[in-house]
């Protein structure tokens, strides 16, 4: 309606199938001498939101991971993958990390780093979105804590 160009993924979505199904049907219509116009194939269109980002958006919303993954067509370990990459980056940027070696240490993309910025920006605006994500550092820091004083206990007795 607004003359936006759709990705895989959306059509997906809208058509209630697997992304994969679309990708393969584009491909079947493009060998075919259809022209298939989808977002990512078209130039000037900017940049998408990624999957990942709405996945951790639906988790500050308290869903569920198998609510999750039935919604955006991922498998709950995946969805559980994200979260636990996006709670790593907040902990960094926490302790000041730069964006760059956050994106190392976690072996991603400085572009999903920044998109998880983002929406951590975003949710400390929103305060039972806040929450949820303050419990849920506190819960990631103080499993890493008790590690942390393992080690060092170990240390000691050696």
């Amino acid at each position: 309606e607004q003359g936006g160009v759709l990705t895989q993924e959306d059509l997906a979505r809208v058509l209630g199938v697997a992304a994969r199904t679309i990708r393969r049907d584009v491909q079947s219509l493009k060998a075919e001498s259809h022209l298939i116009h989808t977002r990512g194939q078209v130039k000037g269109v900017g940049r998408g939101q990624t999957h990942k980002v709405r996945i951790i958006e639906f988790w500050l919303e308290r869903q569920g991971y198998d609510q999750i993954a039935r919604r955006m067509y991922n498998s709950p370990q995946s969805i559980k993958r994200y979260v636990s990459l996006f709670l790593r980056v907040v902990v960094l940027h926490r302790q000041g990390t730069p964006v760059e070696e956050i994106a190392f240490l976690t072996q991603t993309s400085a572009r999903l780093v920044e998109d998880y910025l983002a929406v951590y920006q975003a949710a400390l605006g929103v305060p039972h979105r806040h929450e949820k994500l303050e419990e849920e550092v506190a819960r990631v820091s103080a499993r890493g804590k008790v590690v942390s004083d393992e080690v060092k206990k170990g240390e000691v007795t050696r």
